[in-house]
């Protein structure tokens, strides 16, 4: 198995996760190393991805697991770039025996949202650090819900240019968007969805966190 590390920036943003898988697939294809196909009436190639990434956010670090051998990584990586649209780049590339099930294993990332007032982006982190409830309200399938999500932020960090939050990902997953959403409803930034930077994935490991990074570097 070989995963690639990739950035997905504009004007790639605007791609949905649904079609991304599809771009993947005609990517790799354009390397012309392909991976093992699944067994059956309709076979298709064999990928597995991290957890989807809301539309118009960009991030640094997302993955994708193909089920290849007998190649190396590096070559693989250099294919893939040359093979890729505006807006993907891969940045790194990992070796794995198996299969690292990145979709069911990340339980957390970091977001970067950027605020341009120092003195907001203090008082939001004041009150996160403060608060233990905060609800926010977003449209799903045409209605409007309202969300209880202070347990799924995990950490807020005052950085320079803005705020970084830990958001749980995954099964119990709070969209960068929807957030933002609620943010400049409460706060008044003046961040836009695009502006959104995913900076870092993590695996939950024995009680904590592990950056996707190392857990891939182990193999």
């Amino acid at each position: 198995m070989i995963t690639l590390k990739y950035e997905k920036k504009y004007p790639f943003v605007y791609v949905s996760h649904i079609d991304v898988l599809r771009g993947m697939v005609r990517i790799i294809r354009r390397t012309g190393f392909i991976p093992e196909f699944s067994k059956g009436f309709n076979p298709h190639m064999l990928l597995f991805f991290s957890p989807p990434l809301a539309v118009g956010v960009a991030s640094e670090c997302e993955y994708v697991t193909a089920d290849i051998s007998g190649v190396d990584e590096k070559e693989f990586l250099e294919a893939f770039n040359k093979s890729c649209p505006a807006g993907v780049r891969a940045t790194a590339s990992y070796v794995t025996e198996k299969n690292p099930n990145l979709a069911g294993n990340i339980a957390a990332s970091d977001y970067l949202f950027p605020v341009k007032d120092p003195a907001r982006t203090a008082e939001i982190v004041s009150f996160f650090e403060k608060c233990d409830k905060y609800t926010i309200e977003f449209t799903q399938k045409k209605e409007i819900v309202e969300k209880e999500v202070r347990g799924q932020i995990k950490a807020v960090k005052p950085v320079n240019g803005g705020i970084t939050f830990t958001l749980a990902t995954g099964n119990d997953n709070l969209r960068a968007d929807r957030l933002l959403a609620g943010l400049k409803k409460d706060f008044g930034i003046e961040t836009e969805t695009t502006d959104i930077l995913k900076i870092a994935q993590y695996v939950a490991e024995g009680g904590g966190y592990t950056n996707a990074d190392e857990y891939l570097k182990r193999g």
